[in-house]
């Protein structure tokens, strides 16, 4: 198994295991909030993983946190504006995730909050710990959901309710209807 970091310094830790990349959001003293450099290293990553013949990408985060979401402090520069930011990282981002031609695998290991709840969502097979939970808190901080968040959790809602309208194994709803 071999760990590396991208660049330096990284908040993203790359292991391959044979077919199996893991990459760990790794800035857990601020619940790994993602800067814009982590997520145009996550995109590369992803993009990484399959081009060098990756079977599957695992994509967790360090400590008791999945991911808290943007880093309000995050790299941001006067010269960028909001659009450009999107354009630049978080929707390359987005469809990296959604076109990546390899199962992605969303280990939630804690909150998932804001933009790491879509990177959660944005998972072919979403694992989640019982201490983990999704938030999205964009409005409460003046934002629009970003990284695809508004179709993920309308993908997500009807996934996730399907197989207990079935019989299945997904559980009772609780606390309202949402699982925890």
């Amino acid at each position: 198994m071999t760990s590396s970091p991208l660049t330096e310094p990284s908040h993203l830790l790359v292991e391959r295991r044979g077919d199996i990349v893991k990459i760990v959001l790794n800035r857990p003293e601020k619940l790994n909030a993602v800067t814009l450099k982590t997520v145009r290293d996550l995109t590369t990553a992803l993009r990484r993983a399959a081009d060098e013949g990756a079977r599957v990408v695992m994509i967790t985060g360090a400590g008791r946190a999945f991911c808290s979401g943007g880093a309000l402090d995050g790299g941001a520069t006067e010269n960028e504006s909001v659009e450009e930011r999107f354009d630049h990282f978080y929707n390359p981002l987005a469809l990296t995730l959604a076109d990546l031609p390899i199962p992605v695998v969303t280990a939630v290991n804690g909150p998932a909050v804001g933009g790491g709840a879509s990177i959660a969502l944005a998972g072919d097979i979403i694992l989640a710990a019982r201490s983990s939970y999704i938030m999205l808190a964009f409005s409460r901080i003046g934002l629009v959901p970003n990284i695809g968040a508004t179709w993920l959790v309308a993908r997500a809602v009807g996934r996730v309710r399907a197989p207990a309208g079935r019989g299945g194994s997904a559980g009772r709803p609780r606390h309202g209807g949402r699982r925890r």
